[in-house]
């Protein structure tokens, strides 16, 4: 499966997809096969049958977020906000927690979905639990930057240079390419 994702190569995905279905053969209700099933399926671009594994995961362990937050992550993938949206609020109301990077491409994928309230309320959540990460706030900048919130981007921008004065160079880079001013 991390061959597949790292590689892209059909051969990996293909061998995971064999492994991971005999597995379920042996063991039809292991709820992490049905998480390696899904990543094997958005690997290879095929998300309604990643949905159907993450959300048998979930179905098999109800009490256990990750699954619901693998489901979010697809519907919202999809265009399906609403559902996404209920997924990913039981996946916290049952305690899943996701890492920093798990949010930001969360963030990221609301911005695809035009829904740029609640792409602004993760990044100001992650920026409240690490104002001096810079690469986070590099993200968030970006974010910005897709939805066309200029000024926004350059505060970030500003405040990366003033949290790591190094970096300068590459967010002046940035700037330029953006077409704004520091």
């Amino acid at each position: 499966v991390i061959l597949g994702r790292i590689q892209g190569g059909e051969k990996y995905n293909d061998i995971a997809l064999q492994l991971v279905q005999l597995s379920l053969e042996v063991a039809p209700k292991f709820v992490r096969s049905y998480y390696e099933l899904g990543q094997v399926y958005l690997n290879k671009g095929d998300k309604e049958n990643a949905l159907k594994a993450f959300q048998q995961a979930a179905d098999l362990s109800p009490t256990a977020g990750i699954g619901y937050w693998y489901v979010g992550n697809v519907l919202l993938d999809l265009g399906r906000r609403d559902e996404a949206v209920v997924a990913i609020k039981k996946s916290a109301d049952l305690g899943h927690a996701p890492k920093t990077e798990e949010y930001a491409r969360l963030a990221s994928l609301f911005i695809k979905n035009k829904d740029f309230t609640n792409a602004v309320r993760i990044y100001d959540a992650l920026l409240e639990k690490d104002p001096k990460n810079t690469q986070l706030r590099a993200t968030i900048a970006s974010g910005y930057v897709d939805m066309k919130q200029l000024d926004k981007a350059v505060e970030q921008l500003r405040k990366i240079i003033e949290i790591d004065p190094k970096l300068r160079p590459d967010v002046e880079q940035f700037a330029n390419k953006i077409g704004v001013r520091l």
